[in-house]
């Protein structure tokens, strides 16, 4: 608190003055979006897959998808990624970044780098790319990807809602 004296002929006024001044306990400022991928936090839905393999095509077309957020450092997470259809059962190792575009959106980046235990499937690919934008109603994205040497070259689309738990 300040105090500024004003003096007016024989009499002297003090008035005291409030410094507004910055508190050490302000309110922070508040973050612009709620963190997007939160540890633990389950995204579930649907992938479809397509393309070509030199054993033929994909089976199923659509499988059930659930990506689940194992650890988190930064805009960097790593994650489980389960994919089954009843008779594929399939749980991929990824990782992943989390980015603000140039229109100010949230995008996810992933790469498949191993399985979790014993897959039940005849043939699976690894270093699989996906690709993603949150909208309203959760990640919507593709993923790609080719192999030329064994004339292979896959793609499809998933879209992942949050699951509250």
């Amino acid at each position: 608190m300040y105090a500024i004296t004003f003096r007016v002929g024989f009499l002297t006024t003090v008035l005291p003055v409030v410094a507004l001044m910055p508190s050490v306990h302000a309110e922070q400022p508040r973050i612009e979006v709620e963190d997007p991928l939160p540890l633990d936090s389950q995204w579930t839905g649907k992938l479809t897959q397509g393309g070509r393999t030199r054993e033929g095509g994909l089976s199923p077309p659509v499988l059930n998808a659930t990506l689940t957020i194992t650890e988190r450092r930064g805009n960097e997470f790593e994650a489980e990624l389960h994919e089954d259809s009843g008779t594929l059962n399939i749980t991929f190792l990824v990782r992943g970044r989390v980015s603000r575009s140039d229109d100010k959106s949230l995008t996810l980046d992933i790469v498949s780098h191993g399985v979790k235990g014993a897959p039940n499937v005849a043939i699976y690919f690894l270093n699989v790319a996906y690709a993603a934008k949150l909208t309203a109603d959760g990640w919507r994205g593709s993923w790609t990807f080719e192999d030329k040497e064994n004339d292979t070259s896959l793609a499809g689309e998933f879209h992942l809602k949050r699951s509250l738990e």
